[in-house]
């Protein structure tokens, strides 16, 4: 969806109303789940974030704060392959 700020037509994704001109490119943290792994593999990513964030720190934030190691950890935790 697009909308206008200050009379032109801009990108929502970049709406420094909602905060997202910060908004990074993904990295690839290992090998891809499969699909019966990928929804416990998200639900760790989520719960090192609620224990890792400090007060309403956003995902980013902790991400950028903490680095991506606590998050690939908990993600293969009780994989076979060393990360």
């Amino acid at each position: 969806m697009m909308k206008f700020f200050g009379g032109k037509k801009e990108n929502p994704s970049i709406d420094p109303e909602n905060g997202a001109e910060d908004a990074s490119i993904g990295e690839i943290l290992g090998p891809g789940f499969g699909e019966h792994e990928i929804v416990d593999a998200v639900e760790r990513v989520v719960d090192t974030y609620l224990e890792k964030r400090e007060g309403d720190e956003r995902f980013l934030d902790t991400v950028r704060r903490i680095g991506l190691e606590p998050f690939k950890e908990r993600a293969y935790a009780g994989w076979a392959f060393h990360i």
